[in-house]
């Protein structure tokens, strides 16, 4: 007798990313299961698909490398596939540590493992239509970026890996003459990003199922991070300008709605539309408080930041003005500057 194929209840969908989320394995993430738009969404915890060298970029194929002479020599010995993950936090001595992996077998998996996959089922059908599971990942990488501060999430991890992947030796005529090198540069993290552990990971579905967002000015400076790592300094300043504009506007906001009650008029409290002398004279007029006498140094760095970021707006080159003239913004300085913008956001989400 022929059974009757059980009804459809939902549809599992996988999801990989072009970027690692690091997770703690000590604190393992649960599967959990929410009603979003009165469905039941089951989330089962990250997971890594690829070998331990695996990294979200593609992998050269040593049989399609170009060469002057057609049919190409092909090289000397296979290319070399290795990746180089950048650890979050510092070591017992207090530098930045990265894994280097060679082959395809983990030699030591680290404890905060770099995952890139993600299963998600949702109750019902969809006819195979992945516009709404692809929204809902994304949500919930946004909100994982957000809690642990991992600003490659939602991006790439170009900023953290760059593009060279292998190197070899040649004539004049571009033709191989040594082995092939594999070869993978790294870019260690800030020191403030941290792994996803059971409880962000339960947090980040609960801000999901109450349609929470995260705010935009945290997601503004992380975005700057980004820029930063990949050196493009302009999008850098402008993002981090931006947040601590927005990161200002809604905390004198939240402050003044929780002590009057009535609706709240930016002109009324914020007069000067220089960030740096609104968080110096308007908070101090409002509240008793000045970022510029708490952090002077910091404070510093914005008025830096924010001279940059009328240059960049009007077509400028991103520098910053010194004695004799502008200065072109390298890595060192932006991480200056967008640090400063990052400190400022936590201060002012923190006023009362």
């Amino acid at each position: 007798m022929m059974s009757m194929p059980l009804p459809i209840y939902g549809e599992a969908w996988l999801c990989s990313f072009p970027f690692w989320v690091f997770v703690d394995t000590t604190d393992p993430c649960t599967i959990l299961e929410v009603p979003i738009e009165d469905r039941v969404h089951r989330f089962y915890p990250l997971f890594r698909s690829g070998e331990a060298n695996f990294q979200p970029m593609p992998y050269i194929n040593g049989d399609t490398i170009p060469f002057l002479q057609d049919p190409p020599p092909g090289l000397v010995k296979p290319l070399k596939r290795m990746a180089a993950i950048p650890a979050l936090g510092t070591d017992a001595r207090g530098e930045a540590a990265i894994t280097l992996t060679l082959g395809p077998e983990w030699s030591e998996k680290p404890a905060i493992f770099p995952t890139d996959s993600l299963r998600l089922d949702i109750q019902g059908t969809h006819d195979a239509v992945p516009e709404y599971p692809n929204y809902i990942a994304g949500k919930l990488m946004e909100q994982l970026r957000w809690l642990t501060g991992q600003w490659w999430i939602t991006r790439s991890t170009a900023g953290l890996l760059g593009y060279i992947r292998n190197s070899f030796g040649v004539d004049e005529n571009g033709l191989p003459l040594t082995d092939p090198d594999g070869l993978s540069c790294t870019r260690t993290v800030t020191g403030f990003e941290i792994p996803v552990t059971g409880q962000l990971w339960a947090q980040a579905i609960d801000r999901l199922e109450a349609e929470q967002p995260p705010p935009e000015y945290d997601l503004l400076i992380l975005d700057a991070h980004y820029f930063l790592s990949i050196g493009d300094y302009r999008r850098a300043v402008l993002d981090a300008v931006t947040g601590c504009e927005q990161a200002r506007n809604i905390a004198i906001e939240r402050i003044y709605r929780s002590r009057s009650g009535e609706a709240f008029r930016k002109g009324r409290l914020i007069k000067s539309d220089n960030l740096p002398d609104s968080l110096d004279h308007d908070l101090s007029r409002f509240i008793g408080r000045s970022y510029a006498r708490e952090f002077p140094a910091r404070h510093q760095g914005l008025a830096t930041l924010w001279d940059c970021r009328g240059r960049v707006a009007h077509g400028g080159v991103a520098s910053i003005r010194v004695e004799d003239g502008w200065l072109p913004l390298d890595e060192q300085t932006t991480t200056r500057l967008v640090e400063a913008a990052r400190h400022c956001a936590s201060w002012l989400d923190a006023l009362s």
